[in-house]
């Protein structure tokens, strides 16, 4: 593969020139910003390093998105497909230990059980099958998983997010939806419809990991097991992620 090579994946792109994308290019704004939202969030309290790392790649997500729409190369590609892929992974690890209680080793199993079935739906089906959205269907159907188990859940706290993860689950079928979309909109709409999916996408951003914040600021002042309130120990607040 020749890593230079001029990419022309989306509608609003006529031309391999920087600037031949701008709204898609700007829209990528809204990670910047779900970042700080959610970075002031936890401001309030002193949170493990597992919530952290989602506002730094919700950043990266956004600058990687940016660069691609403009530099348009199969090497700037990585940097606007890697960084998701890592939130989406380290967002479930989390999502698992701080939710659901459970040990780091035994989250990442299930990550890595996760990335699994994300290859396979790749390899069976190709990842430019539906515009290049197939990939991202493990992630949908995850999220409508995550909303299911938390509605049924019998603990109070835990379940009184589930709507958050059902507003998630409906933004991110509309983003799937507008990316699926973009290049048979061209006629009609020569501006494409991908700028969407950046836009709901970050919506999605922010509405999980603002309901994971605030999930483990109330288990913290409530004192549940395997919270810091509740063991005494700052080490699992300093904790990384992995």
């Amino acid at each position: 593969m020749n890593w230079q090579n001029h990419l022309h994946d989306y509608c609003e792109r006529v031309s391999p020139a920087f600037w031949a994308e701008p709204v898609n290019a700007l829209s990528n704004a809204v990670f910047l910003l779900a970042a700080v939202i959610v970075w002031r969030m936890q401001r309030k309290t002193r949170v493990p390093a597992s919530l952290t790392v989602l506002v730094v790649l919700m950043a990266v997500i956004g600058v990687g998105s940016f660069v691609f729409h403009t530099v348009a190369t199969a090497w700037s590609q990585l940097l606007d497909v890697v960084p998701i892929g890592v939130f989406v992974c380290c967002y479930l690890a989390a999502y698992l230990h701080w939710f659901w209680r459970w040990a780091w080793s035994r989250a990442w199993l299930g990550v890595l059980v996760f990335a699994g079935v994300c290859a396979a739906t790749v390899l069976v089906f190709g990842n430019r099958s539906i515009n290049g959205s197939l990939p991202y269907l493990p992630v949908l159907a995850t999220l409508a998983g995550c909303t299911v188990a938390l509605a049924l859940s019998r603990e109070r706290e835990r379940a009184a997010h589930w709507r958050a993860f059902a507003l998630a689950t409906v933004l991110f079928a509309g983003a799937l939806l507008f990316r699926t979309l973009d290049f048979a909109a061209c006629a009609r709409f020569p501006l494409g419809t991908h700028f969407l999916w950046h836009l709901l996408n970050g919506a999605v951003l922010l509405v999980l990991s603002r309901a994971l914040v605030a999930h483990w600021q109330r288990t913290r002042r409530s004192g549940e097991p395997g919270t810091p309130a509740a063991t005494g120990s700052s080490d699992a607040v300093a904790r990384p992620a992995g």
